[in-house]
């Protein structure tokens, strides 16, 4: 073994380290013992420093960092470059395993946007070992070739990713071409192969109606088989309901005859999870698949909380009297139609049954009939008025027991209307009858909507009605509770919340996504406010479930969600495919993530069209297609562009239509059938 002189000043320091090496390692002798460390152990090659007193030599391990003195002057020239040729012909090895495997890997697998990630940090950590010193070494020429590989991947680009991914699908569609023409009855198209091979880490393929996204799905099972990247058993299709996972088992075993892959639902996956677990299977609540029970247990324990919770009550009444519909500002309509329209499809009425014609009259009829106060809405006015260009005079309410009337005008505190009545005209029938009733010595009230606006309209109806000495009596609640029976009214809003039941347990809120729904709600107001009487229905309802040992079908992905992320169930699947991916919600959108982190390798393939979406009334979360990305990580987005269910003209009716949304994704559809003029007829293939 050579050994590496010391300098004279170094001589005159007995104590200090001896350094010697062979091709195989450098050896540290100090005193009494001995090291030994392998070039392989080196980060990077010895170097050396020029010092007063003699040359110095530094090298790192993953452990220490060596320094070494005193050396003598010229043992960077004697052995420079032999250690950088040692360094060289031991880690040479590794730097082909590094290169080989990143070769491997592009060529026999699509080059995920992770991989991509992960061989930039260890190609930049293997770039920093040998560069740039190796550049000017003598062993340059032992590694040139792989060094100028090695500069490429640690320089990676955005044009290397989509060359190297292009070449992989290449290759497959090529290797895969009869497969691909025969797995359907018609061969697939471009798109659809290309949706079959591409692999990213996360995959959103967004197709069109009548655009094969099924011929896909089945396509992509067959060709990870066929291409042995899969087994069956890795592969786990989630369809949204059971009737269209057996349509899809049926068209896998047509396709592929194989019985071996089959679709779940996401109710069947949730239950093999918590089976899997708990080691039994656990007992679902008849309300779990009969609505009609469901929705008659929720209205029963409506009317239980009504009637033995005084504060409930009132919290009901609350509500109907001021929340039961969203307000919207009349003078933000475009025209008086579209006001009235508003009115009319949401059948804005009163506690008593009147159907009013603003919101502000909504407030007053409630008012007066919670204080007992005897109203006719739009009473003819006592007196004959009408003439051949005028109709008999309605004023909005008439309080027969004190011969009053009430007038509530759509102005507001500076008196400017709506921005579609014409203001001289309508400040014209103001001053028409405020001198009707003054020449009748008829006594009126008039009320406005810049008092509602500020919050003043039903205190200025108070204090108008005690000057006129008017009595108020609050009516029972007991009355007021029967008056919302007869009129239906409590029957609707059981069945809503039955609804909500659901949609509030599927979206297993937290309390800041809580807090994040009510502002993002159309009126806060009436969220909190409905909440509010969801949540002891909500408290009841699991209690009932609890106490009968049973679950329904939102605590069985929630049960499965806690066990797969908290590592109780570990996934089988390391391809999760995802049908009508438009209409899954946050929680179900959460299992998907979770069964992908708990396998690595996972990748996840949606199939969705966010034009299609139809189950938002079940938590459906449509930002989970358009915010795709943002959600599950990288991803890589494909589309569907050809139609075969219609022709160009129905096409483009119903793009120029759906696109006109925003908060839609843009996509051009094609359709195979092109026609001249418009058309309806249905196109079969």
């Amino acid at each position: 073994m050579n050994s590496i002189a010391v300098s004279l000043f170094g001589r005159m320091f007995s104590n200090k380290a001896m350094l010697a090496f062979d091709h195989h390692m450098l050896t540290i002798c100090q005193g009494n013992s001995t090291r030994q460390i392998s070039w392989s152990d080196l980060e990077a090659p010895p170097s050396f420093a020029f010092g007063l007193f003699g040359q110095t030599i530094s090298f790192v391990t993953a452990q220490q960092n060596h320094t070494f003195s005193l050396l003598a002057y010229g043992a960077h020239r004697k052995f420079k470059a032999e250690f950088e040729r040692y360094w060289v012909n031991a880690n040479e090895a590794k730097l082909d395993t590094f290169l080989n495997k990143i070769t491997k890997l592009v060529k026999q697998r699509y080059l995920r946007q992770s991989y991509v990630s992960r061989i930039q940090r260890l190609a930049q950590q293997e770039h920093d070992r040998w560069l740039p010193w190796i550049k000017i070494s003598p062993a340059f020429v032992l590694v040139d070739k792989k060094i100028n590989v090695l500069e490429q991947y640690a320089n990676w680009d955005a044009a290397l990713t989509q060359y190297l991914q292009q070449k992989y699908v290449t290759k497959q569609l090529n290797l895969h071409h009869t497969f691909f023409d025969r797995v359907e009855a018609n061969p697939l198209t471009l798109s659809q192969r290309r949706a079959c091979v591409i692999d990213d880490d996360n995959n959103l393929l967004l197709a069109g109606a009548g655009t094969g996204k099924t011929s896909v799905m089945i396509g992509r099972a067959g060709f990870l088989v066929q291409s042995q990247q899969a087994s069956y058993s890795d592969i786990l299709l989630l369809a949204y309901g059971r009737k269209a996972a057996d349509e899809m088992d049926q068209r896998i075993e047509n396709k592929l005859a194989t019985d071996k892959i089959k679709a779940a639902t996401f109710h069947s996956v949730g239950l093999a999870i918590i089976s899997q677990v708990e080691r039994a299977k656990p007992t679902m609540s008849v309300f779990a698949e009969d609505e009609k029970a469901k929705a008659k247990w929720v209205q029963q324990c409506f009317e239980s909380l009504i009637e033995n919770s005084a504060e409930y009550r009132h919290l009901v009444l609350d509500y109907f009297s001021k929340y039961y519909y969203v307000e919207k500002n009349e003078f933000d309509f475009k025209t008086l139609g579209d006001y009235y329209s508003y009115l009319n499809d949401n059948d804005i009425r009163s506690l008593k049954g009147d159907k009013v014609k603003s919101f502000g009259e909504l407030y007053i009829a409630n008012w007066l009939f919670y204080h007992g106060i005897d109203y006719q809405y739009e009473a003819p006015y006592k007196v004959d008025v009408k003439t051949i260009e005028r109709r008999q005079y309605k004023p909005d309410f008439y309080l027969p027991e004190y011969d009053i009337y009430i007038e509530y005008y759509g102005i507001d505190d500076v008196g400017n209307t709506a921005p579609y009545i014409d203001k001289a005209q309508y400040h014209s029938e103001i001053d028409w009858k405020n001198t009707t009733h003054a020449s009748n010595n008829t006594h009126c009230i008039a009320l406005t909507y810049g008092q509602h606006k500020q919050g003043k309209l039903l205190n200025e109806l108070e204090q108008a009605l005690l000057s006129a000495s008017v009595k108020t009596q609050l009516l029972p609640l007991e009355s007021l509770l029967e008056s919302l029976k007869e009129t239906g009214r409590i029957t609707v809003l059981a069945a809503l919340f039955s609804q909500l039941l659901s949609l509030y347990k599927a979206a297993y809120l937290t309390d800041a996504d809580e807090v994040d729904v009510i502002k993002r709600s159309l009126d806060a107001k009436q969220t909190t406010q409905a909440l509010a009487l969801l949540k002891p229905i909500l408290s009841n309802y699991n209690a009932h479930l609890q106490q009968r040992g049973e679950i329904d079908f939102d605590d069985m992905i929630i049960k499965a969600i806690e066990y797969v992320e908290s590592g109780k169930f570990k996934s089988p699947w390391r391809y999760i495919m995802v049908d009508e991916f438009q209409d899954i919600s946050q929680p179900r959108a959460r299992l998907v993530k979770a069964l992908r982190d708990s396998n690595k390798g996972s990748s996840v393939f949606a199939v969705g069209d966010d034009w299609q979406a139809i189950y938002r009334f079940s938590g459906a979360d449509i930002k989970l297609t358009t915010e795709f990305a943002t959600y599950f990580g990288f991803t890589t987005q494909t589309a569907l562009d050809l139609t075969f269910r219609f022709n160009n003209k129905i096409g483009e009716v119903a793009s120029a239509f759906i696109s006109k949304n925003p908060a839609q994704l843009d996509k051009t559809i094609t359709s195979l059938t092109q026609v001249s003029h418009p058309s309806t007829r249905s196109q079969k293939f």
